[in-house]
């Protein structure tokens, strides 16, 4: 304990973050998150529980869990990584097969895997009759979210794998990682999927062999996505919102207020505090909407700022992998930067109305438990492996 608090005092000492900017621009997006979420959700909480700061108090309550996990990521000796990667990809493999599982029964919105809006996404740690935790009350998390990071620890651990040829290494990667992607896309969570795809193809860009194969492989992904979202109806009735298909305003309603909140806030918004649209009137306004209360709030600017901020760590990420002579690093800072970085851009795009709503929150800056403490951690291990660039740098 007494090392743990040392590594935590440690990882604060000035001399960290005037040479690391990749950890100042984490933290300054943990406490941008932070203001919005407590402004945005004032209104909400006062409603739901009549008190105004419930969801503030939890999500502070994850963004700490997740600066916990950052800092045991952050002095992890990054070679042990490869003992715990399985451990961590069967302890999601677990949780999503038992997602899996429960889509067999009746939808219901009790017990440990709870059916939201048509979707299993979620596993309660503590349902009813279990006691709930103090200011927090039920714990639940999205396995998906630990998949992420299973997957960027297996590709990385297999791509590595010096004992194996190349053809060993992709079965390999596809017989564990095709099993976690299909269970988050039949979930549904074509999103998610498609993210997780999405970084196991930059690490194969930047493994770079044989990239041809690659080419074949991708429409085959890119027209398996499209059959199941043509034939499954909670995908299709999102995609025929996004294109008004069905021109319903109740359909068309969190679109419809996602653009209000943007368009009223002009080029330097309507100021701090003061968003009208968290009266009830912007669904999942703390979640994967909060950055339209920045739009809102704090204009073009704001929303400008904020995005440049989130680029600029995938850039910082990047650069960190480019820096690196191990390969095992360097795939790890790739796949831990696209994560961030496709995550950051689904949720934009949603936002800017290039694609249908999805649900995936704007990464470090949306209210959620399973967000901010598995990519915290991935960030981490990002930072862990930027110490040796900045520390060479500077000392």
């Amino acid at each position: 304990m007494k090392n743990f608090s040392a590594s935590l005092s440690q990882l604060f000492k000035f001399r960290y973050f005037k040479n690391n900017p990749f950890l100042i621009t984490t933290f300054i997006l943990l406490i941008i998150g932070i203001y919005f979420v407590f402004n945005a959700t004032v209104v909400t909480s006062l409603e739901l529980y009549n008190n105004p700061y419930i969801f503030a108090i939890k999500h502070l309550s994850w963004v700490l869990m997740g600066i916990l996990f950052f800092n045991l990521a952050f002095y992890f000796k990054i070679y042990n990584l490869r003992r715990i990667t399985f451990s961590i990809y069967f302890v999601s493999l677990f949780f999503l097969l038992t997602l899996g599982v429960a889509k067999f029964f009746p939808c219901s919105n009790t017990g440990f895997t709870p059916c939201v809006k048509g979707a299993i996404r979620w596993v309660v740690l503590n349902p009813a009759p279990l006691p709930e935790i103090p200011f927090i009350g039920q714990i639940s998390f999205q396995p998906s979210e630990l998949a992420k990071l299973a997957l960027v620890l297996v590709c990385a651990y297999f791509f590595t794998k010096e004992t194996l040829n190349f053809e060993a290494k992709i079965k390999k990667i596809l017989i564990y990682c095709a099993p976690i992607i299909i269970l988050v896309f039949f979930q549904p969570n074509k999103s998610t999927a498609g993210i997780m795809v999405s970084i196991l193809v930059a690490m194969y860009l930047i493994y770079g062999e044989r990239l041809k194969k690659l080419l074949y492989l991708l429409p085959i992904i890119a027209g398996i996505f499209i059959f199941f979202i043509l034939f499954n109806s909670y995908s299709l009735n999102r995609v025929k919102t996004f294109l008004e298909v069905n021109s319903s305003e109740d359909q068309n309603y969190h679109q419809n207020q996602i653009e209000i909140s943007l368009g009223s806030g002009g080029v330097f918004g309507i100021g701090l505090g003061k968003s009208r649209q968290k009266f009830s009137f912007l669904p999942e306004i703390y979640s994967d909407s909060i950055f339209a209360v920045i739009g809102e709030e704090a204009g073009m600017i704001g929303t400008y700022l904020v995005t440049f901020l989130i680029f600029y760590l995938v850039y910082l990420g990047l650069k960190i992998a480019s820096l690196q002579t191990d390969m095992y690093n360097k795939l790890l800072a790739v796949g831990i930067s696209a994560w961030f970085g496709f995550q950051a851009v689904v949720n934009l795009a949603s936002m800017a109305q290039l694609m249908p709503l999805t649900g995936v929150p704007l990464p470090l800056i949306s209210y959620g438990g399973s967000s901010t403490i598995f990519l915290m951690t991935g960030l981490g291990i990002l930072g862990n492996i930027s110490k040796s660039i900045y520390e060479r740098k500077h000392y």
